[in-house]
């Protein structure tokens, strides 16, 4: 069984939110991504805007922590 450090979650969530070079919160997020239990992973675009990026963690917040 994987686990996860919650808080480490938390921290990348808001390291991301934070960024604002779109590179850099696209790593970010690749990372959270591989730090979340399966059930909770994005299917990450293509595309990645920033707009998709704050949506997306935000709803990660509001439903998972």
């Amino acid at each position: 069984m994987v686990t996860f450090n919650k808080k480490h979650v938390v921290e990348i969530i808001q390291k991301c939110l934070e960024t604002k070079d779109i590179d850099k919160r696209t790593l970010l997020l690749q990372h959270l991504n591989n730090a979340l239990p399966l059930e909770f992973r994005f299917e990450l675009p293509a595309f990645i805007t920033n707009n998709w990026i704050n949506k997306n963690l935000y709803l990660l917040e509001e439903k998972y922590l």
